[in-house]
């Protein structure tokens, strides 16, 4: 567990615990929760860094998590800042979700893949071009507030997504970038080995 200090006021913090992904050891990074009034910071991203550290310390190449395909800010931070990559969509893991959206909401997820030490995380680390892609599946930057206004959107947005995602992971191709331009967003999908770009 990591935490994130103001002064002495906890504003955030990370849980991750080691697992085993094709008998390689790994770190799954279950949960960062961020104080509402500190979501706009970069609060996020330096506990995500602080878990890069950690890793690295312990011998880790790799830290994985699920990330909601339709959140694009966590997408542009995570996949667009960080480096990772994501070249597993899974489908409705939880279940049907009801509530503030639709109760034939899905919730699809990304199993998000972080090679912390590859030249590809480094350079986008450093703000540098990140690898060549190949095709984009892109969506509306504003989904959320769309799927909100209007309820019946926010399934048929998702079966596409997914119909795309799947279509691209079956032809060996992966997230590899995330850019926000005007009024879309976009997952850019590349080739990748593990730790190789």
């Amino acid at each position: 567990m990591l935490a994130a200090f103001e002064s002495t006021k906890i504003v955030g913090f990370a849980i991750a615990f080691p697992a085993l992904r094709d008998g390689r050891l790994y770190l799954y990074s279950d949960i960062i929760a961020i104080l509402p009034e500190y979501e706009t910071s970069d609060c996020e991203l330096q506990l995500r860094l602080a878990q890069r550290d950690d890793a690295i310390r312990r011998g880790i190449d790799l830290i994985g998590w699920m990330l909601d395909p339709l959140q694009i800010n966590s997408a542009h931070s995570d996949i667009g800042r960080l480096g990772a990559i994501t070249r597993c969509y899974l489908p409705n893991v939880y279940g049907n979700r009801s509530g503030c959206l639709s109760e034939d909401f899905f919730t699809d997820r990304l199993m998000v893949e972080w090679w912390i030490r590859s030249p590809h995380v480094r350079a986008c680390l450093d703000e540098k071009r990140g690898a060549d892609h190949h095709v984009r599946i892109s969506l509306p930057a504003n989904v959320l507030e769309l799927c909100r206004t209007n309820p019946c959107i926010g399934p048929l947005v998702q079966r596409d997504l997914r119909r795309r995602f799947e279509r691209c992971i079956m032809r060996g191709y992966a997230a590899i970038g995330f850019e926000i331009c005007g009024q879309h967003a976009s997952y850019l999908m590349g080739s990748y080995e593990d730790g190789i770009i």
